[in-house]
């Protein structure tokens, strides 16, 4: 392969890396895998035909950001394979090539350090992304989980209540004229009472169960291996100690449920437990 080949298939990666740079998470898979099969056949190039020593560590260097860019933005199984493949396409070329780069018995614990690198390099990328999924799943005010991590563990919890035939509980509750908080005693007074709710929440259930702000004033429980009956009991419990008031709904889990048709439900639920304590609050007066 000639500098000329190299030079084009570089600015050719340069260009695909602009583009990909542009587009952002807009960028498909396909094209992704194909920028790294790109990437893979000018590393093959250079470290398999060519003698600059130079440019040979300079793409070594770049491998290890390949591993971190598929571990990122693909399933674990399409990162590891594809990887496989890229990394043993560069070996093989760069041992039989004619400029030998990795030719010989001596360097083939260089092989073994590059391989354990990139397979580091990925675990990195699936710690990091695991990170930031779960720093994005907590709300910042409350402490507990959003209404992101509630399509995530709600999917979750419902194939794993299916796979063993147990219950489980969906509880939404909503808090009783917090409007009027933020207007009478102002917006820092209203996060009080959202992160006071939430602590109460968070702290009177079990360890497996979990709770989500998912919208301004409202949260849901999810309950596992817990029947509708149980799941109001609970409730009924935390509503008569709660700092202040709030209405709820529940439903358990159904044969083909979703977490939208449960939410739907138990939403449906909390509204005419807000509309009745609406009715009583009005009769009383």
């Amino acid at each position: 392969m000639t500098l000329g080949n190299v030079g084009v298939l570089l600015l050719m990666c340069m260009g695909f890396g602009l583009y990909a740079i542009i587009k952002g998470k807009n960028l498909s898979h396909k094209a992704g895998l194909l920028f790294v099969a790109a990437h893979g056949v000018l590393s093959a190039g250079v470290l398999g035909f060519t003698h600059d020593y130079l440019r040979a560590v300079a793409v070594l260097q770049e491998m290890p950001l390949i591993a971190i860019y598929l571990a990122w933005f693909y399933p674990r199984g399409t990162a590891r394979k594809t990887m496989f493949v890229y990394a043993s396409v560069i070996v093989f070329v760069s041992i039989i090539g004619p400029s030998g780069y990795l030719k010989g018995f001596s360097t083939w614990h260089e092989v073994v350090r590059l391989v354990v690198f990139l397979a580091l390099s990925m675990e990195l990328g699936y710690l990091w992304r695991r990170r930031v999924d779960s720093d994005n799943q907590i709300d910042m005010l409350t402490g507990v989980l959003t209404r992101g991590g509630l399509n995530v563990h709600a999917q979750r919890e419902i194939a794993r209540a299916n796979r063993y035939d147990t219950p489980l509980s969906f509880v939404v509750v909503d808090l009783d004229d917090f409007k009027d908080v933020n207007d009478t005693s102002g917006h820092t007074m209203g996060d009080r009472v959202l992160t006071q709710v939430a602590e109460e929440l968070r702290t009177s259930v079990r360890t497996t169960d979990l709770v989500f702000r998912v919208g301004g004033d409202e949260f849901v429980l999810l309950l596992p291996h817990t029947s509708l009956e149980q799941a109001s009991q609970l409730v009924n419990r935390l509503r008569s100690q709660a700092s202040h008031p709030w209405s709820w709904g529940a439903t358990q889990l159904r044969p083909g449920d979703t977490v939208e048709s449960m939410s739907i439900r138990a939403d449906y639920s909390m509204y005419r437990d807000k509309k009745r304590r609406h009715n009583e609050s009005q009769n009383g007066q």
